[in-house]
């Protein structure tokens, strides 16, 4: 409803905030929906008012109305490998570049995707 966040990763302990998101984009449905941990780090920009859905809630919805909610998981997983997940990484691998030139830094620590082999078992 108000308020905005932003997106980013962690590369040797250093946080990299690089999207910002606007209103009326969900964030958390991908981890709520199909019990996955977030390789992403979200931090709001300013105080948000937003509506939010238990995980305990979504899971009674499922089982009570299957057919709708794959249709919403279907939207969540187009709208996350779309809003965040391929920009991110996009992002990620240019840092990782950059990074790898540099001749005082020996090793790049962060956390790996596991590609699209992941997005397609979800």
């Amino acid at each position: 409803m108000t308020g905005t966040f932003y997106v980013g990763y962690e590369i040797n302990k250093i946080v990299k905030m690089k999207i910002q998101l606007p209103l009326g984009t969900t964030f958390g449905g991908i981890n709520c929906c199909f019990l996955k941990r977030s390789m992403f780090i979200y931090k709001c920009k300013q105080a948000m008012t937003c509506y939010a859905m238990r995980r305990a809630r979504w899971m009674d919805l499922v089982d009570e109305f299957p057919e709708m909610t794959r249709s919403v998981k279907k939207e969540i997983v187009h709208q996350y490998d779309r809003d965040i997940r391929v920009p991110l990484l996009t992002y990620k691998v240019q840092d990782f570049a950059i990074l790898e030139g540099r001749a005082d830094y020996t090793n790049v620590v962060a956390i790996q995707d596991l590609g699209d082999d992941q997005i397609e078992e979800i």
